[in-house]
């Protein structure tokens, strides 16, 4: 039964043995949707680097769900190892499997993704730009700046929004006056 099987999920996350890596991460291909998440917790909530290796061989998987869960997690465990295959996966026939890709990448601070994360800004999703949008608060360097400051008056809200609190994250004077009047934009 569920109930039964999510705790034995949450038994084996409690546990620091490598060896309960593979089966959380096998758990991610279940088809009962409340054991994968409580699998999916229990790999985000102890950041189990041991799992980076099997979690990039499901950014593979044939399964949509599988592929974006995957890349929620390696976010969550930023591993380095994980940037090239994360980056393979913005090209991926779907959205949800982007935009997961995109917000995973922020959190590895490596600068090869940022040239990445301005091409997302191009996708058709929303969700995949607002994604991107929000990497960047852990990409620094003057272009960041200037790229957020003008997503500022983009036409879609969602990037303004996204634009406004990766500028906040990051925390630079230079952006004061750009949000300020942004706040005083009736469009924005």
């Amino acid at each position: 039964d569920t109930e039964s099987r999510q705790a034995a999920v949450w038994a084996l996350g409690n546990y620091r043995d490598k060896r309960t890596i593979g089966s959380l991460v096998e758990i991610l291909k279940d088809d009962n949707k409340d054991v994968r998440f409580a699998a999916e917790m229990a790999l985000k909530d102890k950041r189990k680097t041991a799992a980076v290796g099997p979690l990039i061989r499901h950014l593979k998987y044939f399964d949509a769900k599988v592929r974006r869960t995957a890349a929620e997690i390696l976010g969550h465990i930023a591993s380095k190892r994980a940037v090239a295959p994360l980056l393979r996966r913005l090209n991926d026939d779907d959205h949800d499997v982007r935009a997961a890709v995109a917000h995973a990448l922020g959190p590895l601070r490596d600068n090869r993704v940022a040239h990445s994360l301005l091409r997302c800004l191009e996708d058709p999703s929303a969700g995949v730009r607002s994604n991107a949008a929000l990497g960047f608060r852990y990409i620094t360097g003057t272009r960041t700046l200037k790229t957020l400051i003008t997503m500022l008056k983009h036409h879609a809200p969602e990037l303004r929004e996204s634009a406004a609190q990766a500028l906040g994250h990051i925390g630079d004077a230079s952006a004061v006056a750009p949000l300020v009047e942004c706040l005083q934009d009736a469009n924005a």
